[in-house]
Parts: C-alpha cells; structure tokens; sequence
C-alpha cells in the first residue's frame, strides 16, 4: 500500500499558516470585568474662584492611597482659555463647579459651567504626574457625579427658579468626611 504523497501545504510553513490562520479567527477570550470595590472619597469643598468673570464653587476629592500633593492651579491657565466670553448673560449667570479630583492613577480638573440656561458644559483635564492636558477618553466617575448631583440639585433650587439667587447656590456646597 502506498501513502498518499504530502503536498506542500503540509509543510512547517503551511502549518504555521493555518495557526495563524485559526486565531485570528477565533473570537478573542473575554476577560471578567472584575473592579475594585465602591469605596467612598472624601469631598471637600474649597473656597469659591473667580476665572474670566465665572464664579466657580470648588470641590477636592481624594482617592484614599493617592500619596503627595496635586497642584491643580497650574492647570488654571488652561481652564481660563476654555471658558465662554461675557460670563453674565441673559442666558447665563456666570457660575459653574469645578471638581479638582486626586485620584488612584492621575489627577482630575472637571469644569462645568452653567450656559444657555440650563446646561451644564463640562470640560476635563487629567495630568498623571506631568503637565496638565485636556482629556482623550478619560473623563468624569462616579465620586464626581455625587457631586455633579447635588449641584444639579443646587441649581435648580436658587437659579431655576422665580427669584435666582446666586449666594444661596454658591452657600449649598457638599461634604463627605471619609476616615
């Protein structure tokens, strides 16, 4: 009896070929969504700023093993050239909320201002040891939507109503001591 003759599909290189073949086709191994457990961070706010005419109540949040010290005043020049011209409109109050958030990997700037009414335009910038930048895919968690919550809250409260009063917005600010 005689064996069939091998082709050259069969060769080492054939085979390696139908290797790469097959896993490339292959649907890839899902990985298991595994996340660190919800832990609360401390919100304290800061004294309100003035930028470009905007009135903005300030929050720092804290990752509780970030070590050192974040400057989040040398990203201030950069949120000045975002802000909207002519802060005090007739669609807009000139507040906003910043969030100046020292997180577990890198820094966080979150900056909203109140426009046209009853948007909040928000805008992110992140440093991780470096120089400030606006955000790529970063952008703002869950410890900065507590806040953006209550100011939502805040705002409809004193400014969405029949006599706005910007001191009671700026005097609602949110605390969280975390231990």
């Amino acid at each position: 009896m005689r064996w069939p003759v091998l082709v050259d599909h069969y060769n080492v290189a054939g085979c390696l070929a139908d290797l790469a073949a097959a896993s490339a086709d292959a649907p890839p191994t899902p990985v298991a969504f595994r996340p660190q457990p919800y832990q609360p961070r401390s919100i304290t706010p800061q004294e309100p700023l003035t930028l470009s005419g905007w009135r903005l109540k300030r929050y720092r949040l804290r990752y509780p093993l970030a070590g050192g010290v974040s400057c989040f005043e040398a990203a201030w020049p950069q949120l000045t050239a975002w802000l909207p011209s002519g802060a005090q409109r007739a669609d807009s109050a000139g507040i906003g909320v910043m969030i100046e958030h020292q997180g577990r990997e890198r820094d966080y700037l979150v900056l909203g201002v109140w426009d046209n009414e009853n948007e909040l335009r928000i805008k992110i910038w992140v440093t991780n040891g470096g120089s400030w930048r606006l955000a790529r895919n970063e952008s703002f968690c869950v410890w900065d939507m507590q806040v953006l919550a209550f100011e939502r809250d805040a705002y409809v409260s004193t400014m969405l109503c029949r006599q706005p009063n910007v001191d009671a917005w700026l005097g609602r600010t949110l605390r969280n001591d975390v231990e």
